[in-house]
């Protein structure tokens, strides 16, 4: 494989892992709001204990008032917790991630850039001041918070109008309905937001190595037109749509390199030692340890075989690819992570459809996991 493909592969990787990383995130914001569940249902049914039946007194509606209120500021101070866990852990992200595509990028590439890595606080910054779909991170957690205390607020009004019993009310608010499937959208989404920002960050700190960019979608049912219709272009770097370009957005950009452009930097130590062993054995040369002990008649013939070669290995535009053969050719590990062992090992024998992989995402992956792995 070339490095063009290696880093595509890589990166593509990276960002299924960000959304089994967000919905891990989501599922502990849930946790958090979960907290208080006991203690609004004691509330509601001391409220619901005179078994009203859709009419209520002016008494009765100053108690019902009340608890809204009380409902509104109880929920208010949880999602404060929530939103602490949220920011923080998008903080973290923000630096992991780009630590995670310079090592990519350093590793696929067979010659050594000098790069700059952009500061933490910088990174950091993204999350409170970036928009993503049109909100902060902060304004997301505020509006999904106004949702909830609404949901919950007009699940209990239409179930006494309704004359639903206590328990039908109470399943209504905390059972299968509950805000979580909202919250999961919004945190994959600016979870995608977070990694993609502050990897344009990273690029512009080094625009003399990264030119060009690739836009890279998940190819399978559930990609949008918008984002089958950008995969595989190529952008200049820092130009162009950045994902997410949608809520859900599974899309990411990958750098693409000319490798003629790079064929004149020094290659790593590793290559470099791999070139000039291939190099004299072609050539019925002694073995040597570095371009200056060659004899010096070759020592040009070498620097063209160099450049050729490492232009080579970094390769051309990586072809497109559907999702399914592209995760054909990831680790047994890494399809038994995505997938969970039992998909995966039908996955493996052709006996799964991938048509909705998304729906299928089995388990949850720590931010400890989705660093450096």
């Amino acid at each position: 494989m070339t490095s063009n493909e290696i880093i595509r592969d890589d990166l593509v990787e990276y960002e299924v892992l960000s959304i089994l990383y967000a919905k891990g995130l989501s599922k502990s914001i849930v946790d958090i709001l979960r907290t208080t569940d006991a203690t609004i249902e004691l509330r509601l049914r001391k409220l619901l204990s005179s078994d009203v039946k859709g009419v209520f007194d002016s008494k009765q509606w100053k108690r019902l008032l009340l608890f809204f209120d009380n409902l509104s500021k109880e929920r208010k101070k949880v999602w404060k917790k929530a939103e602490k866990t949220f920011l923080k852990e998008l903080a973290l992200l923000s630096v992991l991630s780009v630590e995670e595509f310079d090592r990519i990028v350093r590793k696929a590439l067979p010659v050594v850039i000098t790069r700059s890595v952009p500061t933490k606080d910088l990174l950091e910054s993204i999350v409170s001041n970036r928009l993503v779909q049109g909100r902060t991170a902060l304004e997301w957690v505020g509006r999904l918070s106004e949702n909830d205390i609404a949901r919950m607020r007009a699940s209990i009004q239409s179930g006494i109008a309704s004359g639903l019993s206590t328990d039908q009310i109470i399943n209504s608010i905390f059972g299968t309905n509950y805000a979580g499937g909202q919250i999961e959208s919004v945190v994959k989404t600016v979870v995608s937001g977070v990694v993609n920002q502050s990897r344009q960050e990273y690029l512009k700190e080094n625009s003399d190595i990264f030119g060009k960019e690739q836009f890279v979608a998940v190819l399978d049912s559930r990609t949008t037109i918008l984002c089958a219709s950008l995969d595989g272009k190529i952008y200049d770097a820092g130009e162009g749509p950045v994902p997410p370009l949608h809520m859900n957005c599974r899309s990411t950009r990958v750098p693409y390199f000319d490798g003629s452009a790079l064929s004149d930097r020094p290659a790593n130590t590793a290559v470099e030692k791999e070139l000039l062993s291939d190099f004299c054995e072609n050539n019925g040369l002694r073995h040597v340890s570095s371009r200056e002990k060659l004899p010096h008649s070759y020592k040009k013939r070498y620097d063209a075989y160099r450049k050729k070669e490492i232009a080579s290995r970094i390769g051309t535009v990586p072809a497109r690819t559907t999702y399914s053969e592209w995760l054909r050719k990831r680790s047994v590990a890494f399809q038994n992570e995505v997938l969970g062992k039992t998909r995966a090992e039908l996955f493996r024998k052709g006996k799964i459809d991938l048509a909705r992989f998304v729906d299928s995402f089995g388990n949850v992956i720590t931010l400890d996991k989705l660093s450096i792995r």
